[in-house]
């Protein structure tokens, strides 16, 4: 039961920080600290907590290796100006009538090569997005087949 009224509390402060624009690495450590404290009331010394805490810390740093990467993909597309011209050549030759499903598609295939979902989203979907709000097309349906092409993508690589 302890467990329970950790997570509440501590997805309880989650959503108030999110909401209220604080940064969530608070709620974060007071969570962290909650389950140091049951995992302390149930017989777990502090030392072996931390070493647990510290050693399974390591292995999320590939992730952020990864966020870093794609967020460097993402601002050098913008900043050498590939996102642009995607938008401009697909104003100019796809039919918008059909949008959605080149949509789909090209999410598909640039998930497929590149291998990350994320990073297919925050390239490719960018230009995506704003290709569908210059057309006057429904962003949420866009945006629906863009996820969904880069998940099928992703999972197909």
């Amino acid at each position: 039961m302890d467990i329970v009224v950790g997570l509440c509390i501590t997805f309880i402060s989650l959503l108030f920080c999110v909401f209220k624009g604080i940064f969530v690495g608070y709620p974060l450590l007071l969570g962290f600290c909650i389950f140091v404290y049951i995992s302390c009331k149930r017989g777990f010394a502090i030392k072996d907590l931390m070493k647990m805490a510290f050693d399974e810390g390591k292995q999320s740093f590939i992730v952020l290796e990864i966020f870093v990467l794609i967020g460097m993909i993402t601002s050098v597309w913008m900043a050498s100006g590939t996102v642009p011209s995607i938008i401009y050549y697909a104003l100019k030759y796809i039919n918008l009538n059909y949008f959605v499903v080149y949509a789909f598609i090209i999410t598909c295939i640039v998930a497929f090569l590149l291998g990350t979902s994320l990073g297919t989203v925050s390239t490719i979907g960018i230009a995506l997005i704003l290709i569908a709000k210059s057309g006057g097309m429904n962003v949420n349906l866009v945006a629906g087949a863009i996820l969904s092409g880069a998940y099928f993508g992703d999972r197909c690589s």
